[in-house]
């Protein structure tokens, strides 16, 4: 009896995945060669590096295992042998970076790298230190960088505890080195920034959220027009007259005139003060409900958008 194909195809058989700890466990050979250890595989690497973590030999910011084999990583990319990786590659403000004598050597083993133009020297312009390197990629034009001490005191990098303050020649020649290195040689380098230039970066991972469109529509605006003044309250019932406070004396002309004046007052003022179109249709608005509720006079409304005209007249001018 012949059978008929559904078309549904079978679910793939799942892979078996194992937690980090088991990455210890069975047996795994790390060869030894001429210059060390030999890593060929990915539990290897993390046996390797277990050992580094637990020996207490890791750099600053390769806290775990994991982190170790990520600096090996990286530094396998750029051509290191691992322990040269892990002292070389440094994770600075949550970043990784390459030492600048290591950034030097990385790129010294490129082919592309022309040995007879390189250059580094410190000089004294108008009496200000300034570190000078060139760099020459082979069938590129030589690139020379530079930074002084007025650059990094700009940059407000003295005013830090780092090795500014006692090693001043020897940061300026990394800074100046690491600019040109990464200019020339950004396929070698990998976009990793020096680590003496890193350690000099802002962290911004704890900044404060940028603003949001509501926010800044709202600041472009401006504070709200004035209120207007509302209905006067509900009479009270006749059987709870006796009870009830005495009525305040309605205002006086002079009282009504003067609120007017005020009122209007603070509408110009609103007005001057308004940055966009936006915001004195808003006020349009505002003055025609007040004259209907009598809270400014016909006059003074007529005059109120007068101000209005003129000022989107203003805008449309610019």
């Amino acid at each position: 009896m012949s059978t008929v194909a559904t078309g549904t195809p079978e679910p793939e058989p799942q892979r078996e995945t194992k937690p980090a700890s088991d990455l210890m466990k069975g047996p795994v050979t790390v060869k030894m060669g001429p210059k060390g250890v030999e890593i060929t595989d990915i539990d290897g690497c993390f046996r390797f590096a277990s050992v580094v973590h637990n020996s207490g030999l890791a750099p600053k910011g390769l806290a775990s295992p994991q982190a170790i084999m990520i600096a090996i990583q990286m530094g396998a990319e750029l051509g290191m042998k691992p322990m040269t990786a892990i002292q070389n590659i440094a994770v600075i403000n949550g970043r990784p970076s390459i030492w600048g004598d290591a950034m030097l050597a990385v790129c010294m083993k490129s082919n592309f790298f022309d040995h007879e133009s390189f250059r580094e020297r410190i000089e004294e312009i108008d009496g200000v230190p300034t570190a000078f390197c060139t760099a020459r990629r082979i069938g590129s034009p030589a690139i020379t960088q530079d930074f002084s001490m007025d650059d990094a005191k700009k940059a407000g990098l003295l005013e830090k505890n780092t090795p500014w303050q006692t090693y001043e020649k020897r940061m300026l020649k990394f800074r100046a080195r690491s600019w040109a290195l990464r200019d020339c040689f950004p396929d070698v380098l990998l976009g990793l920034r020096g680590a003496e230039e890193q350690m000099d970066c802002i962290d911004h991972s704890a900044a404060e959220a940028p603003e949001t469109l509501d926010d800044l529509t709202e600041k472009l605006q401006g504070p709200p027009p004035p209120p207007l003044p509302g209905p006067p309250p509900p009479p009270l019932p006749a059987d709870k007259t006796e009870a009830a406070e005495p009525a305040p004396n309605p205002p006086t002309p002079d009282e009504v005139a003067s609120d007017q004046t005020e009122l209007t007052e603070d509408f110009s003022r609103e007005i001057a003060k308004a940055t966009t179109m936006g915001r004195l249709a808003d006020l349009s608005a505002a003055i025609g409900k007040a004259m209907a509720s009598d809270a400014i006079t016909v006059r003074q409304a007529n005059e109120l958008r007068e101000l209005v005209k003129a000022a989107k007249g203003r805008f449309s001018k610019t």
